[in-house]
């Protein structure tokens, strides 16, 4: 059994098959983690990651920008996604 096939219905996928190229904005986003990792410390393996276009961004609400900034996205009027955990919390939905 391949475990990353488990992954392939993540709720934040969303956003990347909203993508004309969702494998290279996958990418993307991936080796900026990566970047992000090595100045932390952390050693991933980027060579696992495959190669994507350069230079597109994909549209993310301000809300989900204020919980998670990415040099991938651009700000788009809005509130956290409703896909994130706790979304109803972040936008002050009142949660049982």
């Amino acid at each position: 059994m391949r475990l990353w096939m488990f992954h392939t219905r993540h709720p934040q996928l969303v956003r990347f098959r909203r993508a004309r190229a969702p494998v290279g904005c996958i990418a993307e986003y991936l080796k900026a983690v990566h970047a992000e990792g090595i100045l932390r410390g952390y050693a991933f393996d980027a060579g696992k990651i495959a190669r994507g276009g350069r230079g597109k961004t994909i549209a993310a609400t301000r809300g989900q920008l204020d919980i998670e900034p990415h040099p991938l996205f651009h700000i788009v009027p809005g509130g956290v996604e409703d896909w994130e955990k706790g979304a109803g919390a972040a936008r002050g939905d009142r949660v049982p």
